[in-house]
Order: C-alpha cells, then sequence, then structure tokens
C-alpha cells in the first residue's frame, strides 16, 4: 500500500510541474515600409520591391508556432497607391519572389493571408523574418506624375498566431491580435495623358442566406410594406437634398473631388472598421443593389454611405426586399 501510494503522489507531482511549465505563445512582430523609388510608367514595365516581416517568440519547447499575418485587400485581390488629388496607382503584395501569390487577409472570401510557421528549438525562443515581395503593375502609361503612397494599417493589418497543434489560421482569426502597418510608396516620372483616375474593383461579393428569418402571416407583410413605404419617402428626401447640394457646388465640383480623394484614405469605410466588419456591411449593400456596386465598395466609401447605399436599395426592392432591410436598415 505504501508503494502504490508513493506512485500516485508521483504521477501527480509530474502532472502539477508539467502543468506549471507550460506557457501561451508570445510573440513580437514588425514590418518595414516598402519603397518602389521612382518609376517611369511610360515604359509599360512592372516595377518591384521588396520589405520585410518579422517576429520574435517565445513559447513551450518543440512546439511550432504558426503566424497568420493579414494586410488588407480588395476582394478581387488588387491593392493601389494614391496622390494627393486622387489618382490610383495599382501595385500588389506577394508572399513569393516570383510575384505568383497574392499576400492577403485571412478576413477576405477569396484573396487570404500568409501562414508562416516557426519551430521552437530546446531555447523556447526564436527570432526571423520572411521577404514582402511588391510589384506596380505593369500598362499604367495613364497614371499622371506625382508622390503615390498606401497605408495598410489598423484593423486592416492584424496578426494572430498560436501553436500550430492547436489550430489553422482560419480559427486563430477570431482570436487576439496585433496590428502590424506597412507604407508603400512610390514617385510616378513623367506626366501620363490625364485621363480620369482608374476605376477601383468592387471589393466585396454578396453572401447569401444572411440575416435573420422571415415571419410569415398577412400582418407580418402588411407591416414589412408600411416600413417599406417609409424607407422609401425618406430616402427620396435625402436624395433631394443631395441633388441640390451638388447643384450649388458644381462650380467648384473638382476641388470638392480632390478634397474627397484626400479625405477618403483615411475615413473609407475599411479604413475605420476593419476588413471583416465593413465586408459585412458590403455584404447587405450588394444584395440590394445592381451593377458595378460602386456604393458599396469599401475602400471608396465610409461607411455611413455605404449603410445609406443600402437603405435605397431596400426601399426599392419594397416587400421583397430581404429581412435584414428592416432589423438594420430602417
Amino acid at each position: 500500500m505504501r508503494v502504490s501510494g508513493a506512485i500516485l503522489f508521483s504521477a501527480v507531482l509530474l502532472v502539477c510541474c508539467t502543468s506549471a511549465f507550460a506557457q501561451d505563445a508570445q510573440c513580437t512582430f514588425s514590418a518595414s515600409n516598402i519603397s518602389f523609388g521612382t518609376v517611369d510608367l511610360q515604359k509599360g514595365n512592372p516595377y518591384d520591391a521588396a520589405g520585410t516581416f518579422s517576429y520574435a517568440c517565445t513559447g513551450n519547447s518543440r512546439e511550432i508556432i504558426r503566424i497568420c499575418p493579414s494586410w488588407g485587400v480588395a476582394n478581387d485581390g488588387t491593392r493601389w497607391m494614391t496622390d494627393s488629388a486622387g489618382h490610383k496607382l495599382l501595385y500588389n503584395l506577394y508572399t513569393d519572389a516570383d510575384r505568383n501569390t497574392v499576400w492577403g487577409t485571412w478576413y477576405s472570401k477569396t484573396t487570404k493571408g500568409a501562414s508562416i510557421e516557426v519551430p521552437l528549438g530546446r531555447s523556447e525562443r526564436i527570432t526571423g523574418n520572411v521577404p514582402v515581395y511588391g510589384r506596380i503593375v505593369a500598362n499604367q502609361q495613364s497614371v499622371p506624375a506625382g508622390a503615390y503612397q498606401a497605408n495598410i494599417n489598423g484593423g486592416n493589418a492584424a496578426v494572430s498566431y498560436g501553436y500550430a497543434s492547436k489550430g489553422d489560421c482560419e480559427s486563430f482569426k477570431h482570436g487576439s491580435r496585433v496590428s502590424v502597418g506597412v507604407k508603400i510608396t512610390a514617385s510616378v516620372h513623367g506626366a501620363g495623358s490625364g485621363p480620369a483616375p482608374i476605376t477601383a474593383p468592387d471589393a466585396t461579393n454578396p453572401n447569401t442566406g444572411t440575416g435573420p428569418q422571415a415571419s410569415s402571416g398577412q400582418s407580418d407583410q402588411k407591416q414589412k410594406k408600411s416600413l417599406m413605404q417609409k424607407l422609401k419617402e425618406n430616402a427620396e428626401y435625402q436624395q433631394q437634398q443631395q441633388d441640390k447640394a451638388a447643384g450649388a457646388d458644381s462650380s467648384s465640383s473638382q476641388p470638392a473631388q480632390e478634397a474627397r480623394a484626400r479625405n477618403i484614405e483615411s475615413n473609407s469605410c475599411m479604413t475605420t472598421m476593419g476588413a471583416d466588419k465593413a465586408n459585412e456591411l458590403a455584404d447587405d449593400c450588394k444584395q440590394v443593389t445592381t451593377g458595378s456596386h460602386k456604393g458599396c465598395n469599401i475602400q471608396e466609401n465610409t461607411c455611413d454611405e455605404i449603410r445609406s447605399t443600402t437603405q435605397k436599395g431596400c426601399w426599392g426592392l419594397a416587400a421583397s426586399a430581404p429581412d435584414f432591410c428592416l432589423t438594420k436598415y430602417r
């Protein structure tokens, strides 16, 4: 009996000591800015540059830490820099030297972020870095000369991580995260023909089946029609006010457009709310609008502007509008 008690005590002691030494992974990160220098777009060539994403991690020995950096990107995988007048210079970031795989975000439906796996040795500590490859897209001869810049920061620059044995990047993105921003710059040499800015692509695709389920019954249908009529009247009034303001400001439309371009870079819905929440707004918007869905673009509009576009789309559909129109956009 004494031997059995000693064995049991040793087993309990071993479990306690093993648990005491277990620790969560802890990491710090940084990223260098990426400068393309001066580029001559008149040649029609692409231009390449590179930066680095650095990490320093501690954790349990023999574990592998999985790092999941996300940098905001439009849903079709494109990015752009802008100058002070709002002209756009298309570029992108890649995980490979051949510039084939776009470095996206784990909050995108299509263009995912990077997954970096770093093994911890017996020292339980590791540091290192990985390259970030950049490229300015070819055949942009019409882009005007000037200084161009893009800032990926805040909620658009989220890094999550954890032990690889506990999950993948899709699961880690819902946990704690830190923001690691990066600035991309370029100076365009020479003057293009000065056309309108490059049209930005849609940032999202619609989701199906979102929003609460509708209840049935004639009373619910009447209430829905009544609410839709109120939405319609409110939206029509807002449109009238906007039309009046547009007519009053027509003489100074160009300065206003330039001011908006400067303002939207720091106040776009994607910048202020982050990619995941902004995409939720855009998903609603695209379900109730048609055409190019320009008013749903999270990089070209503020969150309030997207909500306003969604509201107009809701009343336009009247009784056939999705149920979220009643619960979220009255």
